[in-house]
C-alpha cells in the first residue's frame, strides 16, 4: 500500500470557548484528525465538544494544578463533514490544527501520544 496523503485543512488560534473550526469536506474514508492545546483544559460534556459530532477522543491532557490543556480527536470521513468545535473552560486562549490522511488502511489501528496536540500546536499558540 502506498504511504497516506496528509493534507493540512486548518490552523489558527481563538480567544473563545467554544471555537468552530471549518474546512472543506474530504472524501469518504479519510482519517480526519483534530488537535488543539490551550490556556484552559476541554470540557467534558454538552455540546461544542468533537465527540458531540461523532469524533472520538484519542488522547487529553490536564496540566496538574493548571488550567492548561491539550486534546486530539479524530474521525473517518463520511464526505460531508465541513466543520467540527472544541470547547475548554473559559474564554481563554487557544490554537488547533485539522489534518486530513488519505489512502490508509481502514483497519489499521490509531496510536497517539498526549505531547502530539502540544507539538502540533504550541508553536501557533506563541504566536497568537
Amino acid at each position: 500500500m502506498a504511504d497516506p496523503t496528509i493534507t493540512q485543512l486548518a490552523a489558527g488560534s481563538s480567544s473563545v470557548a467554544t471555537t468552530t473550526v471549518s474546512f472543506t469536506a474530504q472524501p469518504a474514508g479519510a482519517l480526519l484528525v483534530l488537535a488543539y492545546a490551550g490556556d484552559d483544559y476541554a470540557t467534558t460534556s454538552g455540546a461544542g465538544r468533537p465527540e458531540s459530532s461523532g469524533w472520538t477522543q484519542a488522547t487529553s491532557q490536564r496540566g496538574s494544578g493548571q488550567y492548561h490543556g491539550s486534546g486530539i480527536w479524530f474521525k473517518i470521513a463520511t464526505g460531508s463533514e465541513t466543520s467540527v468545535q472544541y470547547t475548554i473552560g473559559s474564554a481563554s486562549r487557544s490554537a488547533f490544527k485539522l489534518i486530513a490522511a488519505s489512502g490508509i488502511s481502514a483497519t489499521g489501528t490509531l496510536v497517539a501520544a498526549n505531547s502530539g496536540a502540544a507539538s502540533m500546536c504550541s508553536a501557533r499558540q506563541r504566536n497568537a
